[in-house]
């Protein structure tokens, strides 16, 4: 029992830490969609454990819908990570 109150802490600080990363990297999707599209509407964004494969271990998938400028409904898939870039998969 001692060993379980030990370990809550570290679990709280590690799921704390996954969900700031997990809205650090949601953020440079909505940024990266917005340079790229330009002027998007309803734009979505939800975390995934499922999507494209991607190289590395650390990387976030995101399923992400929008309508852009000219009325297309548009969904992909974006990987990225805490340091690197967004990558879009169409």
């Amino acid at each position: 029992m001692n060993d379980l109150r030990s370990t809550f802490p570290l679990l709280l600080l590690g799921i704390g830490l996954f969900a700031y990363l997990l809205v650090v990297c949601a953020d440079k999707v909505r940024g990266h969609i917005r340079a790229t599209y330009g002027d998007v509407a309803e734009l979505k964004v939800r975390w995934t454990l499922f999507g494209p494969w991607a190289p590395g271990s650390n990387n976030m998938k995101f399923k992400v819908s929008f309508t852009d400028g000219e009325g297309r409904h548009r969904e992909m898939h974006a990987v990225t990570s805490f340091f690197g870039a967004v990558y879009l998969n169409e």
